[in-house]
């Protein structure tokens, strides 16, 4: 992606303050990891642009990352897998007659299943106290994965309940950082 797209997606005070740092920022890295980053920090800067308060804390951004990391490997499973395999095979994708369209079903059938599935695992996650759990990590993993285990088990079968699974073991994981969640709390 051009760099100056990704700078259009600031606020313009924004970007008259900080764009040339931005662009120089930039051309030293450019991943899709980086433009993922983007985007987010766009989106928190426009909320602060429109309310005049920057609401975007460190927890609000590990669960974002973590939720579009989850969902996008579930997407990628879902989608492209039995696209492979209906190729290979000659088989219809999800029963549809062309390819395409067993392309947007596999796509759109697993963004709500994700939807589902990690929202709740990311709002149970995120609001629950992990500073004084031990081995906080581990047990927010398991908390995600108990979740998403639970309600996957209602909107999907075999290989891709295992995905949802896994993905709300990552997003009970990624969301959780004790050794930040611990000083953000001594600074309060």
């Amino acid at each position: 992606m051009n760099r100056r797209a990704l700078l259009r997606f600031y606020p313009r005070s924004w970007r008259e303050r900080y764009g040339d740092e931005f662009l120089v920022m930039l051309d030293e890295r450019a991943r899709l990891r980086d433009v993922v980053d983007v985007i987010l920090s766009a989106a928190n800067e426009w909320m602060a642009a429109m309310t005049g308060v920057n609401r975007w804390n460190d927890q609000a951004q590990r669960t974002t990352k973590a939720l579009a990391q989850a969902a996008a490997c579930v997407i990628a499973f879902q989608t492209f897998v039995p696209t492979l395999v209906s190729i290979a095979f000659g088989h219809a994708l999800y029963g549809a007659p062309k390819l395409w369209q067993g392309l947007v079903y596999g796509f759109v059938s697993s963004l709500l299943q994700s939807a589902v599935t990690l929202g709740p695992v990311a709002l149970v996650v995120a609001a629950m106290p992990w500073h004084r759990v031990p081995l906080a990590r581990v047990a927010a993993a398991l908390t995600g994965g108990l979740i998403a285990f639970r309600i996957g088990s209602h909107v999907a079968w075999g290989p891709v309940e295992l995905a949802l699974v896994m993905a709300g073991i990552w997003v009970g994981y990624k969301t959780v950082s004790v050794a930040e969640v611990l000083q953000a709390s001594m600074v309060n």
